[in-house]
């Protein structure tokens, strides 16, 4: 900033200075132009020719003209001073010169250039009076421009402490400014800092509606999710916890009998496998439900409909020995990922089987309607009272009543991942509905 300020005065400068002696070169021609203009014409007070009297065409010119600022006027007669006028801020008198004065005597042709004299460098013409090839005098008008070179100076001096000034004055503002502005987001950089995975409840406070402000409410919408996705996987560590010490301590118990003689190897090996089979499908429900949170959880594809019911009774009739039946088939093409679709349909039906006995109705059916696809397992068995729906969606959640058995939620990850909901319509002793809504196309990810 200062190096720039600095060459623009010194261009600025330079600017001046060729201005000025743009200015004196023109003052100089003017004035020698106007006084060779009245050699060997008329004089205006009388009306004949000047011929060869030199004082007349001096004493016409001086009466008329007035030297401009820093110029001096000057004729000399067979190289005697005859008259001069002499600006108040001309610095010398060339008269005063006498190795100039006996120089330009002796002038046959008009001559331009510069001398130098105790008040700074003059730049000068002289113009010869040439009467029938005799010179008779000589005009000499002169101007010393060292008065507004320092004016120049002067100025330049004066912008130099002012633009300093100003600069100061801007840092000074702009640091004050900078930190008034950089305030927010200092206390946001340190509250940043403060939080940690044990405090993701702090929220920042909003000041208003500027751009931290709107950075500020980002920032809480992020703790937010944090918070809620911490809270989620210390809830499925807690649960998974939960769930995996009750078929451990089964399977020390048995062991601790089977080892101290209270136990047969016949007695104890059917179920410690059992409770092994049932910590696989935990564990496999665990990291399919870590994986539902990565991108490439889902392998889409169109899907009929129509085609995927007719797939899933073979299949849901395998879980056991009730009475099926197909409610309706729909006609259309959903994006989804085939298998994750059929895994969460099949949960369902699992649901359903373990609520029901074996002279109960379970139906399955299926249809697509205003860009959504509905999947659904109906029972007759004995339903869900109001306040246990929310229960049942909770990760590993039995219910009351042992409605839903075991899960680990694989199905609503399921759906989630595709962008949808389940949907259940129950009451106790009625049976239940079990919904799965899907979006016929997914959003782009």
């Amino acid at each position: 900033m200062v190096l720039s300020i600095i060459v623009s005065l010194l261009f600025i400068r330079s600017i001046l200075l060729n201005k000025l002696e743009t200015e004196v070169n023109r003052q100089i021609a003017q004035e020698s132009r106007e006084f060779a203009s009245l050699i060997g014409g008329n004089d205006p007070r009388t009306g004949e020719p000047f011929d060869d009297d030199v004082e007349a065409i001096g004493d016409v010119y001086f009466d008329r003209n007035f030297p401009d600022e820093g110029e001096e006027l000057f004729l000399f007669i067979e190289s005697s001073p005859y008259r001069s006028k002499r600006a108040q801020d001309a610095g010398y008198s060339i008269a005063e010169l006498p190795e100039f004065v006996a120089d330009i005597s002796r002038l046959e042709r008009t001559r331009t250039g510069t001398v130098s004299t105790p008040a700074g460098s003059a730049r000068y013409r002289a113009v010869p009076v040439v009467v029938e090839g005799r010179t008779l005098g000589t005009f000499v008008v002169a101007n010393f421009p060292e008065a507004e070179r320092q004016e120049i100076d002067e100025v330049i001096r004066v912008a130099v402490v002012v633009m300093v000034g100003v600069l100061l004055v801007s840092c000074v503002v702009g640091w004050i400014a900078a930190g008034r502005a950089l305030r927010p987001l200092k206390q946001l950089s340190d509250a940043t800092r403060s939080i940690g995975e044990s405090d993701l409840n702090r929220r920042l406070e909003v000041g208003g509606p500027d751009e931290v402000s709107e950075l500020t409410l980002r920032f809480n919408d992020m703790l937010e999710r944090l918070d809620a996705a911490f809270s989620a996987q210390r809830r499925l560590v807690d649960d998974a916890g939960h769930e995996l010490r009750a078929p451990l301590t089964v399977i020390r118990g048995h062991i601790e009998m089977l080892r101290d003689g209270y136990a047969t190897s016949n007695e104890t090996l059917p179920v410690v496998v059992d409770e092994l089979e049932r910590m696989e499908r935990m564990v496999g429900d665990l990291l399919t439900l870590a994986k539902s949170e990565q991108p490439d959880f889902l392998v889409t594809e169109l899907v009929d409909v129509r085609q995927l019911t007719g797939e899933l009774m073979p299949k849901v009739q395998a879980l056991g020995k009730r009475r099926w039946h197909v409610e309706r088939a729909g006609n259309g093409m959903i994006e989804a990922d085939r298998h994750r679709v059929t895994q969460a349909w099949m949960q369902l039906a699992q649901n359903a089987v373990q609520q029901t006995s074996e002279q109960d109705d379970i139906w399955v059916g299926s249809e697509v309607a205003d860009d959504k696809a509905r999947l659904w397992v109906r029972d007759s068995g004995g339903g869900i009272a109001p306040d246990e729906r929310d229960a049942i969606f909770e990760r590993f959640s039995r219910g009351v009543g042992s409605r839903g058995g075991e899960g680990a939620g694989l199905g609503l990850s399921i759906v989630a991942a595709h962008g949808g909901r389940v949907e259940v319509e129950s009451d106790r002793g009625k049976g239940a509905l079990f919904v799965l809504v899907l979006p016929t196309d997914q959003p782009a990810r």
